[in-house]
């Protein structure tokens, strides 16, 4: 990613576009859906680099994304709270 990179899609979020236009966390996220959709990808998955799971685990959470689709479910999170 770019650090103070400019956000290049106002589509996705005109108010974070016009008021925040160089906001390293909207530039990611936005980057994100938009190489996602030019690539044609349905599912988008996005994993902070501090987070630990057993592979069974993010197996499990990424095999949920079909039937969160199936529900309308647009984000599929699980809680990792303590």
């Amino acid at each position: 990613h770019w650090c103070k990179g400019h956000n290049r899609f106002p589509d996705y979020n005109r108010k974070a576009f016009e008021t925040k236009p160089a906001d390293n966390y909207y530039n990611k996220v936005f980057l994100m859906l938009g190489l996602s959709e030019r690539h044609g990808y349905k599912y988008l998955v996005s994993v902070d680099d501090d987070m630990l799971l057993p592979p069974a685990t993010l197996a499990h959470l990424l095999n949920g994304g079909p039937e969160a689709d199936e529900k309308g479910c647009g984000v599929l999170a699980p809680l990792l709270q303590n």
